[in-house]
């Protein structure tokens, strides 16, 4: 209803509601005073009017209104808080998506960061971890060749060379004989 307007503009339309509820109709000229000039004063009444709250009397392609007149409704518009809240409704929704849009880009942001974050530590970790799984493979590979030698070396008994001793088994004589 009031997307057009300006806080600035809403609050000087309030003003010339305020106005016309006082003297019942308003001429262009009293109604240009309100607003910079002419053509925003225009613009303004038209949009007041779409709200149904005024009408533009005698309007024509040169003049888009001679005079101002009111309809029911506009003191409780006023009391409502008038186009001035709709305006600052607005405005702070405006702000408040704003900030909404500035933190998702925050968060989008930091989100990356740490996709980028876990990416680098996750190729350490594998490395790393390639690095360990071929350092267990070599220590276990040199283990068992470490205790296959010592097995070998203590499993072996001492060979004892067997002497050919030849005995001689002599009976003993008797001297007597």
């Amino acid at each position: 209803m009031n997307l057009e307007l300006t806080i600035k503009q809403s609050e000087i339309a309030d003003k010339l509601l305020k106005e016309l509820i006082l003297k019942n109709r308003l001429e262009k000229d009293s109604v240009a005073s309100f607003f910079k000039n002419a053509d925003e004063a225009y613009y303004a009444c038209h949009i007041i009017q779409k709200t149904g709250l005024i009408n533009l009397v005698a309007p024509t392609e040169s003049a888009p209104f001679i005079l101002l007149t009111a309809n029911d409704g506009i003191e409780s518009f006023l009391e409502n808080g008038g186009f001035t809240k709709i305006a600052t409704q607005r405005e702070n929704e405006t702000d408040k998506e704003n900030e909404r849009r500035l933190k998702q880009d925050e968060i989008l942001d930091l989100e990356l960061k740490l996709k980028r974050f876990e990416s680098k530590v996750g190729t350490k970790l594998l490395i790393g971890g390639a690095i360990i799984t071929f350092l267990s493979f070599l220590i276990t590979v040199l283990t068992l060749k470490y205790w296959g030698t010592f097995n070998e070396q203590s499993s072996q008994k001492p060979k004892i060379e067997k002497l050919d001793i030849q005995e001689t088994h002599s009976i003993p004589r008797d001297s007597l004989n």
